[in-house]
């Protein structure tokens, strides 16, 4: 009983602060699963003025849900509070969970690019031009009718035969209207360009971002060494031969491949497509992460540790040559790694 007593105490707050630590992570990485459709959602550099937040029982959104907007989604138990500033050209996310004392867990704001301890403007004082605080425009009065023409006497109506037809203008050769000048133009509406997208950084043979939003894919070159930190990317990662990754928190909007990779190292990740990892030299180690595809680990060299995550699709394994460990995870198609 005494050495139950003893595990017991050591394993059960480790568990809790493993725990702890996916529910974070959830909440980041829908804080940044967020962002990315708020910035799909720019019209003329402009953010829109509300979200739609799902409701219980998938999510419990602080404040009532939106009815208008883009659609989020959120893992089960986070909740997030969408602002926007005065002028539409900032956005701010804040996280919670309500497992978790914090409050909140995490900020995310647009004009930082990134995490941030709180948001860079007022969260309270709403756009200028909200729908629901622009009073509606007061419908004009209807317009007055004219009064009927009088006619003219017998003695002033035209007289056909001298050329003259009722209705007809007589034509003025030496006017022109002001319709027909051609030297008036039309005034020019007002145009405004809009924003240029993010362009891709360069990441150099040894990369280490932090709070950081990248466009498009993004391809890690052979001895290139880079960590990511709380980074979203809004296209494919590819890992060529030789490439060393390892990424702290974060959401990838498409696939994850590695072929003949150095280093793959994923830890609290959200991956909307599929994860392929294939012929690494060295462990492959995913652990408090979420794919929504379907994950393949192929002739890995080194061990397979894969830890406190979630695949939506299948999860295949073949011919590695290490350890193959899968613990606490959730896989909703088949399995056949472990």
């Amino acid at each position: 009983m005494l050495v139950i007593g003893i595990l017991a105490a050591i394993a059960i707050p480790s568990y809790a602060s493993q725990r702890e630590s996916a529910w974070r992570s959830a909440v980041v990485s829908d804080l940044h699963n967020a962002a990315i459709t708020v910035e799909s959602e720019v019209v003329s550099g402009r953010y829109p003025h509300q979200l739609q937040i799902p409701g219980p029982p998938a999510a419990v959104a602080l404040g009532e849900p939106q009815a208008s907007g883009p659609r989020i989604r959120l893992s089960p138990d986070v909740e997030v509070v969408y602002a926007v500033s005065t002028d539409r050209d900032r956005f701010c996310l804040t996280g919670g969970h309500l497992r978790l004392q914090d409050d909140p867990v995490a900020v995310y704001d647009s004009g930082a690019g990134g995490l941030t301890d709180d948001c860079g403007f007022d969260p309270s004082a709403a756009p200028s031009d909200t729908p629901a605080d622009t009073p509606p425009p007061t419908p004009a009065p209807p317009p007055t009718p004219a009064p009927p023409p009088t006619p003219a006497p017998d003695d002033e109506r035209p007289d056909p035969a001298d050329g003259d037809t009722p209705g007809q203008v007589p034509e003025d050769s030496g006017g022109s209207s002001d319709a027909d000048d051609p030297g008036e133009e039309a005034p020019e509406g007002d145009t405004e360009e809009a924003p240029e997208g993010d362009t891709e950084e360069a990441l150099g043979p040894a990369c280490v971002l932090e709070n950081k939003v990248l466009s498009g894919n993004i391809t890690i070159s052979a001895q290139d060494d880079c960590t990511y930190r709380n980074v979203t990317i809004s296209g494919n990662v590819t890992l060529d031969e030789g490439a060393r990754l390892i990424i702290e928190g974060g959401v990838i909007a498409g696939n994850v491949t590695a072929n003949r990779a150095e280093v793959v190292a994923l830890a609290g990740v959200s991956i909307s497509g599929d994860l392929t990892v294939e012929r690494t030299a060295s462990d492959v180690l995913i652990t408090d992460s979420t794919v929504s595809g379907s994950g393949a680990f192929r002739h890995n060299a080194g061990n397979v540790t894969i830890d406190g995550s979630r695949f939506s699709g299948h999860l295949h394994g073949t011919r590695n040559a290490g350890a193959v460990r899968v613990t606490d995870t959730a896989v909703a198609g088949r399995n056949t790694l472990g």
